[in-house]
């Protein structure tokens, strides 16, 4: 992992996680979940970090870790920034700061790091200044590897704020230093100088030698989208599009906002530009969020939350709507795809299954029951669904059998459930027929068991074998009764 072989590392860390299940060392399975979802993070495999810090979020939570805990929470405040969720990743970053110890040093710097910049999103330029100065006068007297990184990085975050803040000189004086000269994300700071000083062709060519250096997905994003706003400086439009097109292809598998957002109205513009070239709707709808990104302040006042509605490009779907719920809730992106899988799969085959239920009650009963006075409300509880439960519970009973068993499609998003255990177990011990046979026998004592129950309720809502029928009153008095 320090090697800089990151997917290698991650495959290691995936395979001791598994055994560490196994033997159910804990402290070495939140570890484990915590290094898997640095990894991933670091890949730029936005969804798969944040699920595993969320493991571990979890398990530390339980067990009390709170270093752990503050890593992970650290680490979901990096995911959330990215997703330009600002609010939850200040929120996030705050709590890791105060959970981490005196000699949890680096986490302390980096939580500090990741709060300037959450001021600088929005747009609160001179508290992420002040942040900065006193994270670097921390630094300095700090002698661990980590520290001088994030020295660094520290150092040519604040050359950008003097640059936003138009202090050009300033600027320039922090990237002479010495220690920035071989720094890319340094080195990407002075090519904004250049923009900045109308100098486009110069800033190109630095540009395009930094692409191959920039290793980190972060950077070289950032430097594809600079790219692009080059480009457009230099009246060089194709290669605008093309450049940012690329730039927008490799963001939209991971729902990358801030980035985009961190450009400004430059960048707002070549994406209105760029969007009736755009044939793919998946990647159209990418741009079009981003663009409602932009149309939306960073902090709305309350006043204007009404107002705010109008700069919608497009009003939101109800699906779309739905998801903003589970995100309110504080739900991840997985478990709200988790969510949305089951839910909408189960419940179109759901609402068939009653409304065929309910038109299979004959018609002269519910005419009967208008005739005798009822309304729809007495008529559906009191004549049509007693009799309907009975005709559609079959069915509603296969069809949660089905699920059960169709849960184990959500392992292709990596939800942890029983067949992916099972594949992790395989993959930990290399043998196949051991788990793989005690997941089926598990998903047949379910089924099963299910099963039984339900044919239990079905025999109750079917009442006894042998019943009578008795006579009125009115009849005469030897009464008949009959035997099934």
């Amino acid at each position: 992992m320090y090697d800089g072989h990151f997917e290698e590392a991650r495959s290691s860390f995936l395979e001791a996680h598994a055994r560490s299940l196994i033997s159910g060392y804990q402290r070495l399975t939140r570890g484990l979940l915590l290094l898997i979802g640095t990894c991933s993070y670091i890949l730029g495999e936005l969804y798969q970090a944040h699920e595993y810090y969320q493991q571990a979020l979890s398990v530390a939570r339980r067990q009390e870790d709170r270093e752990i805990l503050a890593r992970a929470l650290l680490g979901l405040a990096n995911t959330s920034f990215e997703w330009n969720e600002l609010a939850r990743s200040e929120q996030q970053a705050g709590e890791a700061l105060a959970l981490a110890s005196e000699d949890l040093s680096d986490l302390c710097n980096d939580a500090a790091l990741r709060l300037a910049q959450i001021a600088h999103a929005r747009g609160q330029i001179t508290s992420a200044q002040q942040q900065i100065a006193v994270l670097l006068a921390r630094l300095q007297t700090a002698t661990t590897p980590e520290a001088s990184s994030r020295h660094l990085d520290a150092l040519g975050f604040s050359a950008r704020l003097a640059l936003e803040t138009g202090d050009i000189q300033a600027a320039q004086h922090i990237l002479e230093m010495p220690a920035l000269q071989d720094h890319t994300a340094a080195r990407v700071v002075q090519t904004r100088i250049l923009l900045d000083q109308g100098r486009p062709q110069e800033a190109l060519q630095q540009l395009e030698s930094l692409l191959p250096d920039a290793q980190a997905w972060h950077l070289a994003m950032e430097t594809r989208i600079l790219l692009a706003l080059t480009h457009a400086a230099c009246q060089h439009e194709p290669e605008a599009r093309e450049c940012l097109r690329q730039a927008l292809s490799l963001a939209r598998s991971e729902g990358l906002i801030r980035i985009f957002l961190s450009e400004g109205n430059p960048l707002a513009r070549l994406l209105r530009q760029l969007i009736p070239t755009l044939h793919e709707p998946a990647l159209r709808s990418y741009v079009q969020s981003i663009l409602r990104a932009f149309a939306m302040p960073a902090e709305p006042p309350a006043s204007d939350s009404a107002s705010s509605s109008s700069l919608l490009l497009q009003s939101l779907s109800t699906q779309e709507q739905r998801v903003l719920r589970l995100l309110a809730a504080g739900r991840s992106n997985l478990e709200i795809a988790q969510d949305l899988v089951v839910s909408i799969n189960t419940g179109a085959y759901m609402a068939e299954t009653v409304r065929g239920g309910i038109l299979s009650i004959d018609q002269g009963q519910s005419e009967a029951a208008h005739a005798i006075g009822m309304t729809h409300v007495q008529k559906m509880v009191y004549v049509v669904l007693p009799q309907a439960i009975r005709n559609f519970l079959p069915a509603t009973g296969n069809e949660f059998i089905i699920n059960i068993k169709d849960t184990s499609v959500l392992n292709v998003i990596s939800v942890t459930e029983l067949f992916f255990m099972t594949k992790s177990i395989r993959g930990a011990i290399y043998r196949t027929y051991e788990p793989f046979l005690i997941c089926a026998l598990i998903y047949f004592i379910l089924t099963f068991s299910v099963s039984r129950i339900l044919r239990l309720i079905e025999r109750k809502l079917d009442g006894p074998e042998n019943y009578s029928v008795l006579q009125s009153s009115t009849m005469p008095n030897s009464q008949l009764t009959s035997k099934h």
